[in-house]
């Protein structure tokens, strides 16, 4: 494809703490508004004015917040609502909220009003009202107006508060209008007051989410009729013209749109550094930049997640349409450091939810991955316009390119899942690199079984071919077909007695993952590939048995396979700045896998900058020692750069600080920052981030972070353990190298505080804890995430329901 230069964006946007506030709930717009956001004085006059005039009937149209009203609405995880009733309307997806029955007063000589109008709204989510309110008024006082309304309960305050000034909003000149009897008052943006921001809505880990500059509401107008006005009378009855008959022809039909100016063909994205996987946009050029296209969405070689049992797994990614602030570079991915949100590395409209295999969200997804990693669904593109998830300003399609993005979804970063495809639309600049028509329906998926299948007679030396042996889990079998086949559809068939098992298509790198057939007995077999034409690429041999492990990599005769194991003894690791101690009982001779250990914490802090949001997340992995103590998200560190741990819901915990409400039924640290628990140690050796973790040469151990991105340096401990029986194996250079099916190179890395030798904690297992293990309790620690945190490891920004208010 031709490079066409695009104008880009010059702002870039990357302050942690902004990051997350702003991915929270719909965040910081940059509309240049410079108001403090507080409540101003309500206007003084009280009563109409000789020259006013009374208002008997009307609307106000005014929609609170369309990031509130969208993410309540969009996200089975916040179990959300907006409602609205008893004299106002409006149903998902609407504009704004409609309230009835004007009545008051308006004075357009001294630009002043004051109007009430029938109805109530309710906005519920996470078990919380977030605004629950009525008897809405709206007053005017020259360039000032003010929305005043009695809020029954909201998400911090379950009590009647009456008269409460919602919004302010700065009027334009003669914004008070009057023509033929009906009034107009149209307002922009307004702001919340410092009473909304700071009392009612809900806050992130202390800090006002609504508040300055994020305290941006919806506009509002008014329509309304004055008392006493009648419509004009009309002009004088004529008598009517004779006319000729209409012609009774053939009714005229639509023309065909020109086959030329359609939207055709399908943009096809390259897989990311270090990942395998890809989305394909069908149509993706000459996409309608004045309508709606309706594209189809594929998803290939993401990585499924765990193989579960149907309905038990979790997690999975958002696949969204956006706008990277640099398209050419892969700045955007959360892997790297990205942040999201306007102005941001990547702004996007409402994503979609991708669930990984055998999910038990799979009824609320979009679509859910099959164990190859693909995936389809069909999305509506509403033009080069796009409405930013976040609020603020829209997205200019044409300004720089848009895409379709890809990234972990509930705030877990999983550097495999990241891509991203770019659509194409007239006038965007990239024309000149668009395929020929011709070529719009290349390289479609075979839809029947290679004719004929090879015999097992043609799988000679000669046409052994290029085939490697990637990898091998279970029944995931990675083959290496070769680069030039990349994009392209082959067969798999399984020898002997030769079964056909799919089509693949080769991913950038030259790889298919085949999963070969539940009923595969144990023993030598062979795997043969064709391409689309049945043509035989070529071979290869492997043995299959049933929970094949992978022999250990460590020095010989330090942990043979098959050996049983006596898990044994307990270390301990120290924050040196804050005295945060935690052991890891046992410590030495783990299992392989599943191996279960009890943590003892003790003189956490309790608190993070005052605040008891939060608390610590538990972790399994490594820690880069050339970072000393800067290995945490509070210093150099971040998830793959630094610190590289076993991803998934699943292989993480989290302990609470007192008071914390976010993660019922996980342990809470006592006043002292003293806690216990349960925690599962995944496996010795793991892929994550595009590095091989071995942790018999590597020292891995359990790490504690700052959760729901909020870093806190004084809970960031790591706690060395080990599977041989001593940690003889342990070489203290060996590094996490490129591999698997991950997404970044090597980290930047980050170290780890000096552990402490301890005795044995002598502390039972904590009580109370679902740990990872548990497939629901690992879902709930996803799901009370706002589902788009951005900034630090696991990024779960949450609020929580801790005090149910039934639906009225």
């Amino acid at each position: 494809m031709t490079s066409v230069m695009i104008p880009q964006r010059r702002y870039r946007w990357r302050s942690w703490t902004a990051a997350v506030l702003a991915a929270a709930v719909g965040t910081v717009a940059l509309t240049g508004v410079a108001s403090a956001g507080t409540a101003q004085a309500r206007p003084a006059s009280a009563a109409a004015a000789e020259s006013a005039v009374t208002v008997n009937s009307g609307t106000l149209e005014w929609g609170v917040r369309a990031s509130i009203r969208n993410y309540l609405e969009n996200f089975e995880h916040t179990a959300g609502w907006v409602e609205a009733r008893d004299g106002a309307t409006y149903d998902p997806g609407d504009p704004a909220i409609v309230f009835s029955d004007a009545n008051g007063w308006v004075d357009t000589e001294q630009q002043s009003a004051e109007l009430s109008f029938a109805g109530e709204v309710q906005m519920f989510g996470f078990g919380e009202d977030w605004l629950w309110f009525e008897d809405v008024r709206v007053t005017v006082d020259g360039g000032d107006a003010e929305i005043i309304a009695d809020v029954i309960q909201s998400y911090n305050v379950k009590e009647r508060r009456d008269d409460v000034t919602l919004a302010t909003f700065e009027l334009p000149d003669g914004a008070v209008g009057v023509e033929d009897g009906t009034l107009e008052i149209a307002a922009g943006e307004g702001l919340f007051t410092e009473t909304v921001w700071n009392e009612h809505l809900p806050k992130l880990g202390g800090a006002a989410t609504y508040g300055p500059p994020n305290d941006f509401t919806d506009p509002f107008s008014v329509t309304a009729e004055l008392e006493g006005s009648t419509p004009g009378p009309g002009p004088e009855p004529t008598e009517p013209e004779p006319t000729e008959p209409e012609p009774t022809g053939p009714v005229p039909t639509v023309p065909a749109p020109d086959p030329d100016e359609a939207p055709y063909g399908t943009s096809r994205g390259t897989p990311l550094a270090g990942t395998d996987s890809y989305i394909a946009v069908t149509p993706g050029y000459a996409l309608d930049p004045d309508g709606t296209t309706r594209v189809t969405v594929e998803g290939f070689n993401f990585n499924p997640g765990p193989a579960v049992e149907p309905g038990t797994g979790s997690g999975g990614i958002y696949v969204g349409l956006g706008q990277a602030a640099d398209p050419d570079t892969e700045n955007w991915r959360r892997s790297k450091g990205g942040v999201t949100g306007p102005g941001a590395d990547l702004d996007y409209a409402s994503p979609r939810f991708v669930a990984h295999q055998n999910s038990a969200d799979g009824d609320v997804a979009d679509a859910m991955m099959d164990a190859d990693g693909y995936w389809k669904f069909e999305l509506d593109v509403p033009g080069s316009t796009l409405e930013s998830f976040f609020g603020g300003s829209a997205i200019d399609c044409l300004e720089s390119r848009c895409g379709v993005y890809s990234f972990g979804a509930h705030g877990v970063v999983n550097a495999d899942n990241e891509a991203a495809t770019f659509l194409h639309f007239p006038g965007d600049g990239t024309e000149d690199g668009w395929p020929p028509r011709e070529n719009e329906n290349p390289d479609a998926p075979p839809t029947s079984e290679p004719d004929p299948l090879p015999a097992d007679s043609q799988l000679t030396d000669a046409n052994r071919g290029g085939l490697t042996e990637v990898s091998r889990s279970g029944r995931a079998l990675t083959v290496g077909v070769g680069q030039e086949h990349a994009q392209q559809w082959v067969g798999a068939t399984l020898h002997p007695d030769p079964a056909f098992i799919s089509w693949y298509r080769v991913s950038g790198n030259g790889n298919i993952t085949v999963t070969l057939p539940s009923g595969i007995a144990e023993g030598e077999h062979r795997l043969s590939v064709v391409d689309r034409d049945s043509e035989l690429l070529g071979w290869l041999p492997f043995s299959y048995a049933v929970d094949q492990k992978p022999p250990p990599t460590g020095p010989p005769g330090e942990n043979p396979g098959g050996v049983d194991k006596n898990p044994h003894g307990s270390s301990t690791g120290e924050n040196p700045q804050s005295g945060a101690r935690l052991t890891v009982e046992p410590a030495y001779e783990l299992e392989d896998e599943g191996q279960k250990v009890t943590l003892t914490g003790e003189g956490y802090p309790t608190s993070n900058g005052g605040s008891n949001f939060g608390g610590a997340y538990i972790m399994f992995g490594w820690i880069d020692p050339e970072l000393g103590g800067s290995w945490g998200p509070s210093g150099d560190g971040v998830g793959g750069h630094g610190y590289v741990y076993i991803e998934g819901e699943e292989n993480q915990s989290m302990v609470s600080y007192p008071g914390n409400t976010t993660v019922p039924g996980f342990p809470t640290m006592d006043e002292d920052g003293d806690w216990e628990a349960e925690f599962t140690i995944a496996s010795s050796r793991f892929t994550a981030f595009g590095q091989d973790v071995d942790c018999y040469t590597m020292q891995c151990g359990v790490i504690t972070i700052g959760a729901h991105g909020q870093a806190n340096a004084g809970v960031e401990v790591f706690t060395p353990v080990y599977f041989d029986a001593d940690g003889s194996s342990i070489d203290p250079d060996a590094r996490p190298v490129a591999g698997g099916q991950g997404g970044d190179g090597p980290g930047l890395g980050t170290d780890g505080l000096a552990p402490a030798a301890g005795a044995p904690a002598g502390l039972s297992a904590a009580t109370g804890l679902v740990d990872g293990s548990d497939p629901a309790a690992a879902r709930l620690v996803a799901l009370i995430g706002l589902l788009i945190a951005a900034a630090g490891s696991l990024g779960l920004a949450s609020l929580w329901a801790t005090r149910p208010v039934p639906r009225s």
